[in-house]
C-alpha cells in the first residue's frame, strides 16, 4: 500500500514528465537510425558493427551537420521559440571546414593544450563547451555529457581517416633552457627519454615535463595535500621506461588508442577517465577528478610521446598494452609451481611475502609491492592474472624482454595464479567508502606490525621464515 505522501508525490513526477516530453520532446528509440548519406560517405568503413563506439560516432557524423542535437543547450526563448533559434544556428561542419576553422581532425590533435592568452589548460571537452557556450550562446553542458563524447568519437575517427598524429610542440617552437629543464628536477629516466627525443618545446614543455615526473614518481609530483594516502605504486611499475616501452602499457599507444570501448563497464571510456581509473585502482589511490592537473599533464605527456615516435592516430601498434595470456598446453595453472617460479626469480626484488620494500634497490628505487596493502587493488588491469601473466612474461625479472623472456609462458602463468591467491586491497567500486578506509588502516597496521618484526628478528639474527609460513 502506499504511503500518504507516495501519491502526490507521483503525480507531481508524472506532471514534470509530461512537460519535460512536451517542451523538449522524447526522441530516443532504442535501435533507431536516423538516415543521412553524407554521414555514410562521411564515416565509410569505419561503421563495421553496431556496437556503443560506431553508434555514437553515427550521432556524432549527425550533431556536426545538424544543430538539432544541440537543442538542449540552446538558451534563448527556450521555451517558446526554439524552432526560430534553430534556424539561424549554423552547424559546426559551417565553420569547421578547415579555412574557416580547423577541421575536427585537426582540432582533435591540438589538445589537451596550454593556452597563454588565457593562462589555463584545456582539451576537446573543454573547446567544445566553449563553442556552445560563445558560438551558440548556449548553456554549458558537463564535461562527461554524452554529446561531448559524441563529438569526441567523431573527431577522433576524423583525424584516425586522416593519419594524422598529435600536435603538441612545433619545431620553431624554444626548447626549454638548461636552467628551466633543471628546475624540474627530473629523474633519471626522464632525462633518457629527453635525451632521446629532445626537450620539450613551447607552451605545452612544462605540461610534458611534469607529467614525465608523475609516470617515473607518482607520490611525489602529485598534489601534497592527497600524499597521506601512501602508495607505494607509481605508473612506471607498469608504464616501464617513463611509460613509453611496449608489451608495458606505453602511454603513447594509449594516446592514439583512446577513446576505446571497455567492455568490463560497458561503455566508451576517454583519455582522462582511463588514468582517473589508474590512479583509483592501479595505484590504490582517489579518483583525483578529470579537471586535476596531474590528469593533464599526463595526457599531454603521452601525446608528446606519440607524436615524437611519429604514431599515428587510431593505428594498432605492436606491443600495445599489455598481452593477456590464458592457460597453456591444457595442464592449467599452479599455485605451487607459482610459488617455486616466485621463489627462484622475484623474492629478492620484491621480498617474502610481495609485499616491496624489502628487495634490492633496482634503478633508484625498491621494487613496488605486488601483494599485501600498498599493492594495486582488485579493479586493476593487472589484478587479473591473465593480465598480469602477459606483463611478467615480457617484462620481468628485470632484463626480459618481447625478444628474449626469462620465462616461460607456463611459469608467468603460474607465477601469476599464485600472487592472486597472496590478496591485494579491497575492490574501491564494490565496497562502502567507509569501509575501504578502515580496511586501508587495518592493513597498514599488519604492514607497519611486519616490518618491525622482520627488522627486530634481522637485528637478534633470527628468521622470520616460519612466521611468513
Amino acid at each position: 500500500m502506499l504511503a500518504k505522501w507516495d501519491l502526490p508525490a507521483a503525480f507531481l513526477i508524472a506532471a514534470l514528465s509530461l512537460i519535460f516530453i512536451q517542451v523538449v520532446g522524447w526522441d530516443y528509440e532504442p535501435g533507431r537510425t536516423i538516415e543521412c548519406e553524407d554521414c555514410a560517405a562521411d564515416i565509410g568503413d569505419d561503421m563495421p558493427r553496431a556496437g556503443h563506439v560506431e553508434d555514437m560516432l553515427w550521432r556524432g557524423a549527425l550533431a556536426v551537420r545538424d544543430v538539432e542535437p544541440l537543442r538542449r543547450y540552446l538558451r534563448p526563448n527556450r521555451l517558446f521559440n526554439l524552432d526560430d533559434d534553430l534556424e539561424e544556428t549554423r552547424p559546426c561542419l559551417a565553420c569547421h571546414d578547415g579555412q574557416t576553422a580547423d577541421t575536427f581532425a585537426t582540432m582533435w590533435t591540438k589538445f589537451p593544450r596550454y593556452n597563454p592568452e588565457k593562462e589555463r589548460y584545456e582539451d576537446f571537452a573543454r573547446a567544445i563547451q566553449d563553442e556552445l557556450k560563445l558560438r551558440y550562446n548556449g548553456t554549458l553542458p558537463v564535461r562527461s555529457d554524452t554529446r561531448i563524447t559524441l563529438f569526441y568519437i567523431y573527431a577522433y575517427t576524423k583525424a584516425k581517416q586522416a593519419g594524422l598524429t598529435f600536435d603538441v610542440e612545433s619545431v620553431g617552437d624554444p626548447a626549454l633552457s638548461d636552467e628551466e629543464f633543471e628546475s624540474f628536477t627530473p629523474p633519471k629516466r626522464c632525462r633518457d627519454i629527453f635525451a632521446k627525443y629532445g626537450r620539450p618545446r613551447g607552451p605545452n614543455a612544462e605540461a610534458v615535463m611534469r607529467g614525465c615526473n608523475l609516470i617515473v614518481d607518482t607520490h611525489a609530483n602529485t598534489n601534497p595535500m592527497l600524499r597521506f594516502w601512501r602508495t607505494d605504486v607509481n605508473c612506471e611499475s607498469c608504464h616501464r621506461n617513463a611509460g613509453n616501452q611496449p608489451y608495458a602499457s606505453s602511454i603513447a599507444h594509449g594516446a592514439v588508442l583512446l577513446p576505446i570501448m571497455m567492455t568490463p563497464l560497458n561503455r566508451p571510456i576517454r583519455f582522462n577517465r582511463r588514468i582517473l581509473m589508474c590512479y583509483a585502482r592501479s595505484l590504490n589511490w582517489f579518483d583525483l577528478g578529470r579537471d586535476a592537473p596531474e590528469i593533464t599533464y599526463i595526457r599531454i605527456y603521452a601525446n608528446w610521446l606519440a607524436q615524437k615516435q611519429d604514431f599515428r592516430i587510431g593505428k594498432l601498434y605492436k606491443g600495445r598494452g599489455i598481452q593477456m595470456m590464458f592457460d597453456t598446453q591444457a595442464r592449467g595453472s599452479s599455485i605451487l609451481a607459482g610459488e617455486r617460479v616466485y621463489q627462484n626469480y622475484c623474492v629478492g626484488c620484491h621480498g617474502k611475502n610481495g609485499w616491496g620494500g624489502q628487495g634490492n634497490v633496482f634503478l633508484g628505487r625498491q621494487p613496488p609491492p605486488i601483494t599485501g596493502p600498498n599493492a594495486f587493488n582488485g579493479t586493476a588491469t593487472t589484478s587479473r592474472r591473465e593480465r598480469l601473466a602477459g606483463f611478467v612474461y615480457y617484462n620481468m625479472p628485470p632484463g626480459s624482454s618481447a625478444e628474449a623472456p626469462v620465462l616461460t609462458v607456463q611459469q608467468a602463468l603460474d607465477v601469476s595464479v599464485y600472487l592472486a591467491a597472496l590478496g591485494r586491497p579491497s575492490d574501491f567500486t564494490k565496497t562502502n567508502q567507509v569501509a575501504t578506509f578502515m580496511n586501508y588502516l587495518w592493513l597498514k597496521t599488519i604492514d607497519k606490525v611486519f616490518r618491525n618484526k622482520s627488522h627486530a628478528a634481522a637485528e637478534d639474527g633470527i628468521s622470520t621464515e616460519e612466521d611468513d609460513q
